[in-house]
């Protein structure tokens, strides 16, 4: 077996190894709800986190072991792309797999060879997020009952834990649908469904079903039942959400990452996308815990802004902060960091404290309060379009990373 086909092998088996283990924690989060174990299922949720770049490490110390000086040669890594395109043609998960192989290449390298030729950067053009497959999904018919309908739904996700007030909760749902969401579908009925992924989404306190009601003729709306323990081992429907805007809110960047079962976790993206088709699709395989690959969708969208896109970067408005310099580019919704050489007093702490602590918001329950980050190395942008207020600032606080 030549070199490159165990370097393919030993990534596949990384990422393999690597996906199990989200999976089995993941699925933890069921028991941990009903149980109301919350700091074990924070616990949990970090190590989640940090378990991507645990396996990363291991594969690329194997693959020196195995390479030898080989790993650190660009030119085997430009031949090793196709085979290892080839080897993940027919897999799932294609998308997370070109991710990880890119993970061990800026591992290998530092993030300082980010290079079409020998990485996944731009994606396969022609891939798109598909269709979730029926079997992840619940259809229901509305039909004469609604009161039935729901308590269908709440005895078909079940939990080992009791309902608070079920006849109370499925009282106020019904309401709910009669108000907000009969008069604007429009439709008879007969003629409207309601699908529920069957992957519960666990967050801190809640259990989120997540799914959506739509009509023959193409109208739909989103159907969110947020499940509460209340800690006394019982739990309630909390409310019932149908509007776009508050589920965005609850996939939002400023919550933490879902717990959700997902073996093809584009498929639940995809599902997510048509209740909120505003939102990115980096921000959803961020929300799902996916946070690697809503990199590499983030830093694949920015690509694309920029080529359709002649603004220029300036400095972000608001009070300058102590330790970090901000800017922002007005056409694209995101806010730039770079971490200044020195620290205005009185602040004392190093470059890697503040790195800590940016992470500590990734990993944190974030409440609705903070910003989810991404942490990029060597990240390149065209100076041409910098504007020259935003140059002589850089210029000034950060001239060890200014061009």
């Amino acid at each position: 077996m030549s070199n490159l086909e165990q370097a393919t092998g030993l990534i596949l088996t990384g990422f393999s190894r690597y996906f199990q283990c989200f999976q089995l924690m993941t699925q933890g989060a069921r028991g941990l709800f009903e149980k109301a174990r919350w700091a074990d299922a924070q616990d949990i949720s970090k190590q989640r986190i940090d378990l991507y770049k645990e396996i990363i490490e291991e594969i690329s110390r194997e693959l020196q072991e195995l390479l030898k000086e080989q790993c650190a040669d660009i030119s085997f890594w430009q031949a090793l792309k196709p085979v290892f395109r080839q080897q993940i043609s027919s897999l799932d998960n294609q998308e997370l797999l070109e991710t990880f192989y890119n993970s061990v290449c800026c591992y290998l390298f530092g993030h300082a060879h980010v290079d079409e030729h020998m990485m996944f950067v731009a994606g396969d053009p022609n891939r798109s997020l598909g269709q979730t497959d029926d079997s992840l999904l619940n259809r229901y018919s509305i039909g004469s009952s609604i009161r039935a309908l729901i308590y269908r739904i709440l005895s078909d996700y079940q939990l080992n834990i009791s309902m608070e007030n079920t006849e109370r909760d499925v009282r106020n749902i019904v309401l709910a649908i009669k108000e907000r969401v009969l008069p604007n579908m429009k439709t008879e009925r007969s003629n409207i469904t309601v699908e529920v992924l069957k992957s519960v989404f666990y967050r801190n306190k809640g259990a989120y079903l997540v799914g959506r009601i739509y009509s023959s003729d193409r109208q739909q709306m989103p159907f969110v039942i947020p499940l509460i323990n209340n800690e006394r081992g019982a739990m309630f429907v909390d409310t019932a959400i149908f509007d776009t805007d508050d589920v965005s809110i609850i996939f939002s960047f400023t919550r933490s990452y879902f717990m959700v079962d997902t073996p093809i976790p584009g498929q639940i993206v995809a599902f997510l996308k048509q209740l909120m088709p505003n939102k990115e699709i980096a921000e959803l395989y961020n929300a799902i815990g996916q946070n690697k690959h809503g990199k590499t969708e983030f830093y694949r969208s920015f690509l694309k802004h920029l080529q359709s896109s002649d603004d220029q970067f300036v400095i972000a408005p608001g009070i300058k902060g102590m330790v970090m310099s901000v800017f922002t580019l007005p056409s694209y919704g995101i806010v730039f960091k770079i971490i200044k050489d020195k620290f205005d007093p009185p602040k004392e702490m190093s470059h890697e404290t503040v790195r800590e602590k940016y992470r500590l918001v990734s990993r944190h329950d974030r409440v609705g309060r903070m910003a989810d980050t991404q942490e990029f190395s060597h990240f390149r942008f065209p100076l041409n379009r910098f504007s020259d207020e935003l140059l002589a600032e850089l210029n000034k606080v950060v001239p060890r990373k200014s061009p």
